[in-house]
C-alpha cells in the first residue's frame, strides 16, 4: 500500500500502479487496508492537522464515483448500511443511487452538499461485528477476514423495499481531505466500455461530469 500526498489530500492507493486503468484490474481493498488507512488517517489528525483525535470516528465516509477514461467525478454518493455477502467472501458498502444521496446526476439537478452516510465509527463498528461472525461461522483466521475485499454496492429502488442491484464497484483508493473533514472511497467505471454498449451514456456521464465540476467551482467561490 502506498501513502502519497498530492492535490491537498492524503491518498492511501495500492502499490506498484501505473495508472487509473490499471487498477480496474486489480480487485477492491481490503478490509486491513481500510482500517490501516483509518489509523493513518487518525495519526494525520492528530499529529500533523494539531485536531482532537476525538473527532475523527465522526468524519463521514463517502463514495467518490470516477470515469477511468480521464479519471473525472460524476457522482458522490453515501453509504446507507454495511454488509457482508452471505458466502463470507466480501464486505459491501450498500449505496442507493436516488435522490436523498446523490450530488448532482438525477434529473439533472444539484440538490444536496450534506449527504446521508455512515461516519467511521459505524464502519469500524461493523467491521468488527462482521469479523465475529465470519470467525465464527467460518472458522477461519482473523487475517482472513481482513483480507476479504470491500466493495460498494449500487441499489436502486426504494431502501428496505424493491431493492435491486445497479452495479457492484471496487474500491481503488481511500483518502482524507487535507483539513480532515471527511474520508472518500474512490471507484471507477470503465465509461469506456459503457459507452462502447450503449452510445447514449455518453451524453449522461458528460453532463454528470460537468455538473459536479460546476458544483465544485460554486464551492470554491463560497469559501
Amino acid at each position: 500500500m502506498l501513502n502519497k500526498k498530492h492535490e491537498g489530500i492524503i491518498v492511501i492507493k495500492k502499490n506498484n500502479i501505473s495508472g487509473d486503468n490499471e487498477l480496474l484490474n486489480l480487485g477492491s481493498i481490503t478490509v486491513g487496508e481500510i482500517l490501516a488507512a483509518f489509523n493513518e488517517f487518525q495519526n494525520i489528525i492528530k499529529n500533523k492537522l494539531k485536531k482532537n483525535s476525538e473527532i475523527f470516528s465522526q468524519l463521514p465516509l463517502k463514495i467518490v464515483i470516477k470515469r477511468v477514461s480521464n479519471n473525472k467525478v460524476v457522482d458522490l454518493i453515501g453509504i446507507r448500511r454495511i454488509e457482508m455477502n452471505k458466502e463470507g467472501t466480501c464486505i459491501w458498502l450498500v449505496c442507493f443511487a436516488n435522490v436523498s444521496d446523490s450530488i448532482f446526476i438525477h434529473n439533472k439537478s444539484i440538490v444536496k452538499l450534506k449527504l446521508t452516510t455512515k461516519p467511521v465509527n459505524e464502519v469500524s463498528n461493523s467491521f468488527n461485528f462482521f469479523k465475529k461472525i465470519h470467525d465464527d461461522k467460518f472458522n477461519n483466521s482473523s487475517r482472513v477476514f481482513f483480507d476479504l475485499p470491500v466493495k460498494v454496492v449500487i441499489m436502486s429502488g426504494e431502501e428496505g423495499n424493491d431493492e435491486r442491484v445497479v452495479d457492484t464497484l471496487d474500491i481503488a483508493t481511500v483518502l482524507m481531505d487535507d483539513v480532515g473533514s471527511g474520508i472518500f472511497c474512490h471507484s471507477l467505471i470503465n465509461d469506456i466500455e459503457m459507452i462502447k454498449n450503449n452510445a447514449g451514456l455518453k451524453k449522461l456521464l458528460d453532463e454528470s461530469e460537468m455538473q459536479y465540476t460546476e458544483l465544485m467551482k460554486k464551492l470554491s467561490h463560497k469559501f
